[in-house]
């Protein structure tokens, strides 16, 4: 340890515990603190003893014992040997349990106690009770402009401009982040009071920022990570909500309200439910309408899609296995999916591609109501309800030779057939405005919609790929909009491609027209009317204006699609 350079004399001297220096027996510098409680002169710092034999009766005791008990104050030395120096520090017993720990367990403590009171990026303040100043950095003289030491003394007031520390000494309640002028500079400060024995007897002030540019920042950056936060909670909740209900089922046909009622219908018994319908259609929309509207919606459906599981994979995947039941296996071994689905559905997605050794032992567990794991004997009852759905068509299902038959009538008590979208155009406005709503919500933009000329074109398209198809292409649009109206020109190759062939009824082709009548009223009067209705906010006549033709009409209309003509 090197002797203390004269910097640091007077944060020392500002400490309520005492400090002393040795070298060997040799006492070299003591605080004003320890000065007090051993009685030694208060010169000392320049004027030192030779020899352990000149010093006062307090610094012998100090020297020769563990604890030392100095005007009813229990004190313990604590040495920090720094051969050939030592420091001591006289610390009050009731303090031990975090100085002590800290002093021992930090072999860098003396350098964290200089960074603390010498610190060059932060000023530091310290005033007692009566608001006098009793250590200031020197980060803060310079900035100041006091020359060393000179500030020591002096009220606070006669020194910083705009301080409060004094108030905070005498009130003892803190005073984090405030701003203060200082010099003609903002400073962020933080004013903190200090307690000893349970009063207050002092204060420290501290600048936090020199400049309110890094709060700006700061609070930049923060917002910065709370929209990160935000965005990430958003697509957790995206994620996690596997479920859709019928609210979720978009589309007001004809064919598709029907759709709706088989549903409602088979979500009232617990029957087995076969779902049919080409790719795309919604057929695990459909099975999730049907499970929470079910009695069993309190649990989460158990999705397995038949495609995606290799085919030695099967009984491990649906049945589980017990642990050592096969080479790799799990030690802890693995529940299967219709355990997992105990108390509730069980959705088989395209179970026409589930292997024929398979299907019957799924039968099995259809008709006798438990299952065998993998390596285990003993039966294990579960209780759930199954959903199927498949692409395959009624065709390969009623083939033997692809699909068991027993196995078909067991699974489809109750059959839904999804119908295509090429069937359901009509409902092809309502979709494209809530994927296009879904697509600003989860990306943060701002679509208003899409141009008549472009909305004609998906009316006519067959759409193969149906509603996953058309969703993907509104996202393509939306993603190449450069406007907030998506059109013809940022459509795929082949819908551009199909439009250059089609022929439509109107040969109007203003891009820039988000509403048209004529398409919209085509494809979905009902919901063209109540627009027109929330647009002119009840009021007939406009409403019927809006629509292009009479108020008769309007109410022929309102009352064939129930909706009420009485005043709003």
């Amino acid at each position: 340890m090197k002797p203390l350079a004269p910097p640091i004399y007077e944060a020392l001297h500002s400490l309520p515990v005492g400090v002393l220096v040795f070298r060997r027996s040799q006492l070299l510098w003591a605080n004003r603190r320890a000065c007090e409680v051993l009685d030694l002169r208060a010169s000392l710092e320049t004027e030192t003893p030779n020899s352990p034999e000149g010093c006062s009766s307090g610094l012998k005791a100090l020297l020769n014992k563990e604890f030392i008990n100095l005007k009813g104050t229990v004190l313990r030395p604590l040495r920090l040997r720094h051969d050939p120096y030592t420091t001591c520090l006289l610390i009050e017993v009731t303090s031990l349990p975090y100085i002590d720990q800290f002093f021992t367990c930090v072999p860098f403590a003396e350098e964290i106690l200089k960074y603390l009171f010498l610190n060059p990026y932060e000023g530091l303040n310290v005033v007692d009770r009566d608001g006098i100043i009793r250590y200031m950095s020197p980060t803060h003289e310079r900035f100041l402009g006091i020359p060393t030491g000179q500030a020591i003394g002096r009220h606070v007031t006669e020194v910083i401009e705009n301080t409060r520390l004094h108030i905070v000494a005498r009130t003892g309640k803190a005073e984090i982040g405030h701003a203060q002028v200082m010099r003609g500079a903002e400073r962020i400060v933080a004013r903190i009071p200090i307690r000893q024995n349970g009063t207050t007897v002092g204060a420290v002030g501290k600048i936090m920022f020199k400049d309110l540019s890094q709060v700006k920042h700061l609070a930049e950056r923060l917002e910065s990570l709370r929209q990160e936060v935000d965005y990430y909670k958003k697509e957790l909740s995206y994620l996690r909500r596997a479920t859709f209900t019928l609210d979720s089922l978009i589309g007001s046909s004809p064919i598709f309200e029907d759709l709706k009622r088989q549903i409602r219908r088979a979500a009232e018994v617990d029957l087995p439910v076969l779902i049919i319908g080409e790719t795309g259609t919604g057929k695990e929309c459909v099975a999730h309408a049907i499970h929470n509207l079910s009695a069993r919606k309190r649990n989460p459906m158990v999705t397995v899609n038949c495609a995606a599981i290799p085919a030695g994979l099967f009984e491990s995947e649906l049945f589980g296995y017990e642990p050592g039941s096969f080479t790799n296996a799990a030690k802890t071994g693995k529940v299967g999916k219709f355990e997992l689905a105990h108390g509730s559905t069980i959705f088989l997605d395209e179970i026409g591609d589930m292997p024929m050794d398979v299907q019957s032992k799924l039968l099995r567990v259809l008709q006798e109501g438990y299952i065998e794991k993998l390596g285990s004997k003993k039966p294990v009852p579960v209780d759930f309800r199954v959903v199927c759905a498949t692409n395959k068509g009624w065709e390969f299902l009623q083939d033997p030779r692809c699909f068991r038959q027993d196995l078909f009538y067991r699974i489809s008590a109750i059959t839904i057939s999804v119908p295509p979208l090429r069937e359901r155009k009509e409902d092809i406005p309502l979709l494209v405005d809530h994927f296009i709503d879904k697509f600003n919500r989860r990306y943060g933009k701002a679509i208003k919609g899409i141009s008549r000329e472009a909305l004609m074109v998906f009316c006519e398209y067959d759409w193969p790929g149906n509603i996953r198809q058309l969703e993907n292409e509104v996202s393509r649009a939306c993603s190449f909009a450069d406007k907030d109206v998506i059109g013809l020109e940022h459509c795929s190759d082949y819908i551009q491609g199909f439009s250059k062939k089609a022929t439509f009824k109107s040969g109007a082709t203003n891009c820039n027209a988000i509403w048209d009548r004529e398409c919209v009223v085509r494809s979905g009067e009902r919901e063209a009317l109540l627009a027109a209705l929330r647009e002119s906010k009840g009021n007939k006549a406009k409403a019927a204006n809006i629509l292009g033709f009479s108020r008769t009409t309007l109410y022929k209309k309102m009352k064939k699609f129930g909706i009420p003509v009485r005043s709003s």
